[in-house]
C-alpha cells in the first residue's frame, strides 16, 4: 500500500505521493489579503488536502482556482461541472494511490 502524506508548510498543505508529483493547496490567514490573492482559508485548504489524500482507489480529477477547489470522481462529472461553472477551466487527472 502506498502512503499518501499531507505535509503542512507555512502557506500551503502538500499532498505528497511517494512516486509522483505533489499537489499543493495554498492558503492565507489574512482575510483581506485572501480576497485579493484568491487563496483558501487554512481550514479549507487542510480539509481539501485531507479529502484528496483519503480517497481510496482509481483516479480523481482536481481543479483549483483561488478559493474554489473541486475534486471529481469521473471525467464526465468534471466536464458537466465545467460547462456550468467555468467553461475555460481545466482539471487534472490524479491517480489515487493505495
Amino acid at each position: 500500500m502506498t502512503t499518501v502524506r499531507i505535509i503542512p508548510h507555512e502557506e500551503s498543505f502538500e499532498v505528497l505521493y511517494p512516486d509522483g508529483p505533489s499537489v499543493y493547496f495554498y492558503f492565507d490567514d489574512n482575510p483581506g489579503r485572501r480576497a485579493i490573492t484568491n487563496r483558501m482559508s487554512r481550514e479549507r485548504a487542510e480539509a481539501t488536502a485531507k479529502r484528496l489524500a483519503r480517497a481510496e482507489r482509481g483516479t480523481v480529477w482536481t481543479y483549483s482556482r483561488g478559493d474554489d477547489v473541486e475534486v471529481f470522481a469521473t471525467d464526465d462529472a468534471a466536464r458537466a461541472w465545467f460547462e456550468q461553472n467555468d467553461p475555460e477551466g481545466v482539471a487534472f487527472e490524479r491517480p489515487i494511490r493505495e
